[in-house]
């Protein structure tokens, strides 16, 4: 089922002026109970509320779009072209990805057109942006003072960004970073003590199977939604919080539910730059109430212009690579067609790496369709005191964007002279050590009884963690 389109949006309108203009191919929108919305009440007060509403299709196979991302990993059939749908079926073709020669003005050129055609916008991604620019007045800092460049002296172009704002402005640290499973604490920062009018709109699995919108939608007693917050401390533009089952208040960790509930959003807005990102706690994830965030960037994350060497397949049917050329060790994990599979194969990962108590960070890109993962150790490192000086002094955190490649500067004078040498020094301290990903790769491709035992019997000076140390926020 292909996303609902709009072929031309306006680049600055209220959601207001976007029900009142949109095209005649999207469907019929009404608008009703606006008298209902109860913007100034917190999100834990939803009950009776009214809220817009996005429903994702919900047939088991979602065949890849055909305008793919920046690693061209096969050419992939489009929506009505594959005959495979959720199943562990063997493809016939390799996946090893090719790396392209990366240009600045062709990926701009790709933001807004493909073979001379104009791409339509999702109806989502619609949402997304419009939302987050009428929530502009929640944010506690602007976006015109973050300056962004790319660092271009290496193999791989990495992304800059210097945004002072963001650690003068965000919420503390409530967690402790040495435990990777810890309960959730109602006392602490949740997304339900956000206000409904950080909420953009719910976002759930539709009842008819198809794409769904509807502009106010009661929250009815005992209902937990997915909900689409602002973030109001961005990274870039329209970086929102995906908050799913919100009213559970489940803690930061993966599982297939809500790992596949970030894949549909990713797959609905249909915009290769539109990307999500996990943390775990440990790995700069600081608020234990389950969320991913995401956020649209023009540039391919570096990780995404590497080789990978291509490993087998997960029992669920997902095609594991390992990424080669990268300062940190990672796996990334593809299907065409079921995000299901891809969400039950990288969710059983995710849950031996948190019961070995391994911090790790997760990026979904390719509309939802490629999953890298990250173990993590550098908070680790750093407790044990093994992370060198002047790493440390860079106060980089290499959470899931960063970690990607997309690099948050705290401070000037270290935003002038950022480099490849700089970035790599400060990834490879977060990598864990070869034995370790071999451990996972057992794991992810079902070799293994036992799990989480596996993962965490390698007992090195490099990937033990008996620490306890604060972090930054994500």
């Amino acid at each position: 089922m292909s996303p609902l389109t709009i072929h031309q949006v306006p680049s600055m309108v209220s959601l207001a002026q976007y029900f009142d203009s949109v095209e005649d191919d999207m469907p019929e929108i009404q608008v009703k109970h606006w008298d209902k919305l109860t913007p100034h009440r917190k999100v834990n007060e939803m009950s009776g509320s009214y809220l817009p509403a996005v429903g994702f299709a919900s047939t088991p196979a979602v065949p890849m779009k055909k305008v793919k991302s920046f690693a061209d990993f096969a050419p992939s059939p489009s929506a009505g072209e594959s005959e495979d749908t959720c199943s562990n079926a063997e493809s016939g073709s390799s996946l090893a990805a090719v790396r392209p020669e990366f240009d600045p003005q062709s990926a701009a050129d790709r933001a807004v057109q493909m073979d001379g055609l104009a791409l339509a916008r999702s109806y989502l991604d619609a949402l997304i942006m419009h939302g987050w620019e009428e929530r502009a007045h929640l944010l506690r800092y602007s976006m015109a003072d973050v300056e962004t460049k790319l660092v271009t002296d290496g193999p791989l172009p990495w992304i800059a960004q210097l945004n002072e704002g963001r650690y003068l402005k965000k919420r503390p640290t409530e967690v402790r970073v040495d435990q990777v499973v810890q309960p959730y604490d109602a006392s602490k920062f949740n997304f339900n003590k956000a206000l409904q009018e950080e909420v953009l709109f719910q976002f759930e699995r539709s009842a008819t199977g198809i794409s769904t919108f509807h502009a106010a939608k009661e929250i009815t007693e005992g209902s937990s939604p997915n909900l689409i917050l602002v973030n109001v401390s961005p990274i870039e533009y329209a970086h929102i919080l995906l908050c799913p089952g919100t009213n559970r208040c489940q803690p930061q960790l993966v599982d297939e539910n809500n790992l596949t509930v970030a894949l549909h959003l990713a797959d609905e807005t249909n915009n290769e730059h539109f990307r999500l990102g996990y943390n775990s706690l440990g790995a700069y994830g600081t608020i234990n109430h389950m969320h991913y965030q995401a956020y649209y960037l023009q540039q391919p994350y570096p990780v995404e212009l590497c080789e990978t060497t291509l490993l087998g397949k997960t029992p669920e049917g997902v095609t594991l690579h390992r990424v080669e050329g990268y300062p940190c060790r990672l796996l990334a994990f593809e299907v065409e067609n079921c995000l299901e599979e891809l969400a039950r194969s990288v969710a059983r990962v995710c849950k031996a790496l948190a019961d070995a108590n391994v911090p790790h960070n997760l990026l979904i890109c390719d509309k939802g369709h490629r999953v890298f993962l990250y173990p993590n150790l550098f908070s680790e490192r750093m407790a044990r005191g093994l992370v060198p000086e002047d790493v440390r002094e860079t106060q980089i955190n290499p959470a899931a964007f960063e970690i990607s490649g997309h690099i948050l500067v705290k401070k000037r004078s270290d935003y002038e002279v950022i480099d490849h040498d700089m970035v790599n020094r400060v990834l490879r301290e977060a990598s864990c050590c070869e034995p370790m990903l071999d451990a996972i790769v057992d794991v992810a491709l079902g070799k293994v009884e036992d799990e989480a035992m596996h993962v965490g019997a390698c007992g090195c000076d490099h990937c033990t963690m008996p620490h306890d140390e604060e972090e930054e926020e994500c």
